[in-house]
Order: structure tokens, then sequence, then C-alpha cells
């Protein structure tokens, strides 16, 4: 949907996700956050370094088997990403329900 619509991921996150109120699976209490570190969650991304890696194991998964060490790694890249983008689901709901959303992700 945000491609279609040409908008980032977490500005679509923040306009049609309703999150339960449950507790959150990653990454402690949000809303204890203060706004600068709240913003920060905001932010987060997966280091290039372990973007880059996860690539190439994506790739080289196209052309040969992975090795037991190399599927293991993967799998943990893969789940360190889903990790973050869930804390940063979070971070976004609580930044737009304290008015602090940053510009470039307002609709």
């Amino acid at each position: 949907m945000a491609d279609s619509q040409r908008r980032p991921v977490e500005q679509v996150i923040v306009e049609y996700i309703h999150l339960p109120q449950v507790e959150e699976p990653v990454g402690g209490e949000i809303d204890g956050l203060d706004d600068e570190e709240l913003l920060q969650a905001v932010e987060m991304q997966l280091p290039a370094t372990e973007v880059a890696q996860m690539q190439q194991l994506l790739d080289w998964q196209q052309i040969r088997p992975l090795t037991h060490f190399e599927r293991e790694k993967l799998l943990a890249l893969v789940e360190l990403e889903g990790e973050i983008t869930i804390r940063k689901a979070y971070a976004l709901l609580e930044a737009s329900k304290r008015g602090i959303l940053p510009d470039h992700l307002r609709p």
C-alpha cells in the first residue's frame, strides 16, 4: 500500500494500524520514553552493515543452499528487522498520540 501511494511505510502504519492495548512485544515500554527517545525509536533502522549482510545472504540463497550458519544468521537478521519494525510501529503510534510525529511522516 505504501508503494502504490508513494508514501513511507511508517506513515501508512500510523494512519491505518490500530494496535490493541497489550503489552508491547519488543523493546520495553514505548509510552515511558521521553519525546527525544521516542523520536529516536521512530527513526530506528537496521544498521547498514546488517542490511548488506542480509541482502548478501538472500542473494546467495537464490543461487545455492545456505550453510547452517548462513541460514541461522539470515533468520536472526530477519527477526531483528521484524523487531525493529514492530518497535517503530509502536513508537509511531505513540508519537502520533503525543502530536510529535516528524514532518516527513505526516500525511
